[in-house]
Parts: structure tokens; sequence; C-alpha cells
């Protein structure tokens, strides 16, 4: 059941501009027209959304949409559709002259259920959902080429936890590292019991598990550009279908192969969704008071804390100061927290 909202966003206007600068009118509900269709949004490119439709007889059609200048939705926000989001759209007789997919127009986004989400852009403070109602975040980094990068693990780890998303972190590339040496370093998370794999999707190591996973669960794949995440795909899906860039020379960092956010079905009644590269990801929508709870190797030791609440940064008597420095919690881990307090705010 969606939740009622807060103060805060209750006084934000019903009306504001889409990306293309039209206005877009929200009502929390209404009616819905005889000839809508419930679907699913597969691929978003800017304003334009591919839907599939299914019919009771399980025949299916693919619609190109925009958001109609009225819509229904609780999300206002945020970006007004993402991949994932189940919608209500209504059909149009014309067809797109690029897609050939018949032409409707978006009336009403249903609640998600499970979403990844981080801040968007900008000077204001709202969100953006790369893609909802799934059921895992795959996590993937590279073992080097680009190296991986454990601050924006930690981050997606409490962006998963905030979106209801069972967290995997996939080290793609292990033809390039010891193993011995990336397992001793992510023993923090075989610790906290996350799902940790170590993979090479180019000759097929240690693909079975995730291969496995997707043919009846719907996996999101993010992580900074370079890392594989198209050619997990591919290989997964048996065939090319997204393109894979060779990584910059020049810079040692990834060029974005993925401009887009799309989902593929895996034949199984899974599906696997791709996203463009992240460099950064800004959390949304959590304060520095509610941080440490997304630590959870913090747990055991700020009960016993001088102060509560502790920031666990400055003050006397903590005891997770006193356990990072001991080692009994991940320097890194911890150094990784002091940086992601350091970008909030109070009521951020």
């Amino acid at each position: 059941m969606a939740m009622e909202p807060d103060d805060n966003k209750s006084k934000q206007s019903p009306i504001r501009r889409s990306r293309s600068g039209n206005k877009i009118l929200f009502k929390k509900t209404g009616n819905l027209p005889e000839n809508a269709l419930l679907g699913r949004v597969i691929t978003s490119i800017g304003r334009i959304h591919h839907i599939k439709y299914s019919d009771d007889s399980g025949k299916t059609e693919h619609f190109e949409c925009v958001a109609s200048g009225t819509i229904i939705s609780q999300y206002t926000n945020s970006n007004l559709v993402a991949v994932g989001d189940f919608v209500w759209l209504l059909p149009e007789e014309n067809v797109s002259t690029e897609t050939g997919l018949r032409k409707g127009k978006i009336i009403k986004v249903e609640e998600r259920l499970t979403k990844l989400s981080r801040k968007a852009a900008g000077r204001k403070s709202s969100e953006q959902v790369i893609s909802s109602n799934i059921d895992y975040l795959a996590i993937v980094m590279a073992a080097a080429d680009p190296f991986y990068n454990r601050r924006l693990i930690d981050r997606f780890l409490i962006a998963a936890e905030m979106g209801e998303l069972t967290p995997i972190i996939c080290i793609n590339k292990i033809d390039l590292m010891p193993l011995s040496f990336l397992k001793e370093d992510f023993q923090a998370y075989y610790d906290l019991g996350i799902k940790t794999m170590f993979i090479s999707a180019i000759n097929g190591m240690g693909m079975d598990g995730l291969s496995e996973l997707a043919e009846s669960n719907e996996i999101l794949l993010a992580g900074p550009s370079g890392v594989g995440k198209s050619t997990i795909i591919n290989y997964i899906l048996g065939q090319d279908v997204q393109f894979v860039m060779e990584i910059s020379e020049k810079t040692a960092k990834g060029r974005h192969a993925t401009s887009y956010v799309r989902m593929f079905s895996s034949g199984g009644g899974g599906c696997i969704i791709d996203s463009p590269g992240i460099r950064e990801f800004g959390l949304f929508d959590i304060s520095k008071v509610e941080l440490p709870l997304y630590f959870h190797d913090f747990d055991y030791y700020y009960k016993e804390c001088k102060f509560a609440p502790c920031s666990h940064s400055h003050e006397p008597g903590c005891r997770v100061r006193e356990a990072a420095k001991s080692g009994t919690i991940d320097p890194q881990r911890y150094e990784s927290y002091l940086n992601i307090l350091d970008t909030l705010t109070e009521i951020s």
C-alpha cells in the first residue's frame, strides 16, 4: 500500500515541467478510460518510453509512448517514468516512423514496490529512479581496467536496502587480478552476508550462478562504464544484444556503451536490465542520523557509544571508531562511511 506523502512533499505543486518543457499535471487518483491498457516500461530514452503489453491470451504488443499532459502518480518528486514501471496507457492509431511501433500516452504510473534510485543532478533535491519493481541489484565492478571502487559499492548497497532490493556484488575480469587478493579485500562483504561473485564474462568463469539467477528473477546491472555489464548480458542471453566498447586507453576509464536503461527478457520468466555507466552516486532522502543504520558492521558497536545519537566521526567514547581503529570493523568501510557522511546535510 502506498504511504501518505510527508508534509514537505505534500506542499509540492501538482504541476511541473517535463524534460521537453511541457507542463504535466499530477493527480493522486482518477478514473481510467475503458480502452486503457496496463503494460510495463522496458526502455526509456529521454521522454520516449517503450512499453510491453500482454493481453489475456498472452499475445504481446509494444508501444512507443510519452507521458500525457495529465498523469495519475504519487511520484511528484521523481522522474515521471522509469524502466520497470507498470503503467496505464491510451493506445493511438498512428505509428512511429522510426520504430514502427504504435504510439500511446501514459496516463497512470502504478506504485513502485522496489527501486534503485539516486539523487538527481542539479540544485533541487529530487529523485532519479533508474529502475523499479525488480528483485536484485547486481553491483558490477571490474577487478582491473578500470579498478573497482569500494566506496561506490557501499553507496549502491545503501541504495539497494533503501529500495528493498537484494544486492549482489559482481567482480568481473578476475583474470586480471589474483583471486586470493580479491577474496581477502572483499571479506568484509562476505561477513555481512552479501553475496559476492567473482566472474569473467569474456570466458565464462563463475558465470553459472548469475545466469541461473537471471532465468527466473529480475536483475538490474549497475556500475561504472567499462566494467563489462554489456558483456555479461551478452553471455547470459547467448547473443550480442548489447554493443560492447573497448576501454579508452587514453583515460583508462570506461566509455558509455549504454546510454539508456533497457530491459531484456531472459526467456525463463526473468529479465536482466542494463543501465548507463555510473561514476558518482548521490544518495537520495537519507540523513546523517540515518546513515549509520545502513552500515550493519556498526550494529554490534553503536549501542555502546558514549553519546546517542553518535555520528561515529569525532565523539569521545565512540565504540565504532575504536573498532575501526583496531581493525575489527573494516577500515575501508569506515572511511567510506565518513566520506558519505561528509556529503550529507542534516535533513537530506
